[in-house]
Formats: C-alpha cells, sequence, structure tokens
C-alpha cells in the first residue's frame, strides 16, 4: 500500500537468491560430487532436479496461481489446511 516499490522489489530479489543460492547449494554439490564417484553425472541431475527445478517450479506456481500470500495458495485445498501449512 504505501510500501516502495523498490523495497519491494529488493525483498524479493533477496529472497530469489537466497532460494537458488544458500549455503546448501554451496557446500553441498561439492561435497556430493565427490562421494558420487563414477555416478556424477546421475548425481548432478538429482541435484539440478531438486535444488533449482524443485524450488523454480514453486516460484512458477505462485507466480501463476494469482495468489498474494502462501495461505490463500494452501486455501485452495481447504481454509483449514490454508492456515495449519503456513503456520507449519
Amino acid at each position: 500500500m504505501g510500501e516502495n516499490k523498490g523495497n519491494r522489489t529488493i525483498a524479493i530479489g533477496l529472497m530469489l537468491f537466497a532460494l537458488f543460492f544458500g549455503a546448501g547449494n554451496l557446500i553441498f554439490p561439492a561435497a556430493m560430487g565427490q562421494a558420487a564417484g563414477t555416478n556424477v553425472w546421475w548425481a548432478v541431475l538429482g541435484f539440478v532436479v531438486t535444488g533449482v527445478g524443485l524450488p523454480l517450479a514453486g516460484v512458477l506456481a505462485m507466480g501463476y496461481s494469482g495468489c498474494k500470500n502462501l495461505q490463500e495458495l494452501a486455501g485452495r485445498v481447504h481454509p483449514a489446511y490454508g492456515l495449519f501449512f503456513t503456520v507449519i
């Protein structure tokens, strides 16, 4: 409402940066690649699907849904579930 659009853009940008490039995405791939041995390409594929694909799918789902918040999105299942899921 009275919020500055620039502040909202910065907040969303930082959120997306943290979502896609957290500590797990910095430390885990190197350890996973070392432990994978000869199966490194299967490990890379699994990491790309779970570490990049699923967060991207979540961002796209939220964007295309038109919902303003998580409770409204989860409330499509049932209003009580929307509240429960958001609190948990």
